[in-house]
């Protein structure tokens, strides 16, 4: 992590321990997972945001909302839509495919598209190599086990240095560790044969391990990992912070357009054919959680479920974009398992 684009985590102060809000969680008051873009005043203080930011909620009671507010958000019921079967390295994968739809601010609706899969601890893969591929940076793994993902980029990051974060939910409580918070940008192809333009997608990336995790009679939870991300409006960041992304504008059509000058970056062939290809921005949402959970007389099982809502932006039909999410998203469980597997060689 460089100095210039990492910042401590400032302690919770005594007042935010005890679970007191102070005027300023007023930003965390709507609902945090949704498509609508957070700007500077919507995310806890960092030192590159400078005068930009004028009301941020502090940090610890940002994470505690996000934290509960995961948990409701993967409690919401489910539609079964249909179920991916596959293998890896020979082992059977099966992927529930499911989707849910609710109301937000505003009477809008937020149709969400989710997985289920079901692994048996130890056989294909353990938790806690699933929890080193999504839940320590997740994003740089997906880049290197999704072949529409040809660059990553880092904007901002919050340097926890170990700490661990405290959270509270009506009675119960415990702590957020191995917390990993930072603006990333993902540049994704799209199908079509380049007759659609690239998408780029600025999401605030959080990820931690829960330590005191729900259990429900007779099924135990011994381990839980949650990561989310939130999508961030990336023309709001200051001009420091916008000028570390790969895009710049074209002087003529003032479309982005791709263009990667970090001079740590070593550019992949990929990325070459992609040097000043149009680049249009959307916008993304997503939790997913792994659950390590055992039950007496029984052998342990790895949950890993995961639910996103997106929108591409462009010219592209929204029909067209949900069409293709559910078969997106389940295709991600072999990617990343065979990504795990063939880590190991």
């Amino acid at each position: 992590m460089t100095g210039e684009r990492s910042g401590n985590a400032a302690p919770a102060s005594a007042g935010e321990e005890a679970g007191g809000v102070s005027s300023r969680a007023q930003n965390t008051a709507k609902k945090i997972l949704t498509l609508e873009p957070f700007g500077p005043d919507d995310i806890p203080p960092h030192p590159d945001f400078q005068s930009q930011q004028t009301d941020p909620p502090p940090l610890h009671t940002f994470l505690n909302a996000v934290f509960i507010e995961a948990e409701k958000e993967l409690a919401v019921p489910r539609t079964n839509i249909g179920k991916f079967k596959g293998s890896v390295s020979g082992t059977p994968v099966a992927v529930e495919k499911w989707k849910s739809s609710e109301k937000i601010d505003g009477g809008d609706e937020i149709v969400w598209f989710g997985r289920t899969s079901e692994h048996e601890e130890g056989k294909l893969v353990t938790f806690k190599e699933l929890d080193a591929c999504l839940m320590k940076g997740h994003e740089k793994h997906e880049a290197e086990y999704t072949p529409a993902v040809y660059d990553v980029n880092t904007l901002v990051e919050w340097d926890f240095g170990g700490e661990e974060m405290v959270w509270r939910a009506g009675e119960r409580e415990g702590k957020m560790k191995d917390v990993e918070m930072r603006i990333t940008q993902m540049h994704h192809s799209l199908p079509g044969a380049g007759l659609l333009s690239d998408r780029l997608f600025t999401t605030l990336l959080l990820s931690f391990t829960n330590t005191s995790p729900t259990s429900t009679s007779p099924t135990t939870t011994i381990l839980e990992a949650i990561n989310m991300q939130i999508p961030i409006n990336f023309p709001a960041l200051p001009a420091t912070i916008g000028s570390r992304a790969h895009i710049r504008l074209h002087p003529s059509s003032k479309k982005y357009i791709y263009h990667n000058d970090d001079a740590n970056a070593t550019s992949t062939q990929k990325q070459k054919t992609k040097a000043g290809k149009d680049i249009v921005e959307g916008k993304y949402v997503s939790v997913e959680r792994i659950r390590l959970l055992g039950e007496e007389g029984k052998g342990r099982k790895v949950v890993w479920e995961m639910k996103t809502a997106s929108e591409a932006g462009g010219k592209l039909p929204a029909w067209m974009q949900k069409m293709g999410v559910p078969g997106a998203i389940v295709k991600d469980v072999p990617l990343a398992l065979g990504f795990i597997v063939e880590g190991r060689k």
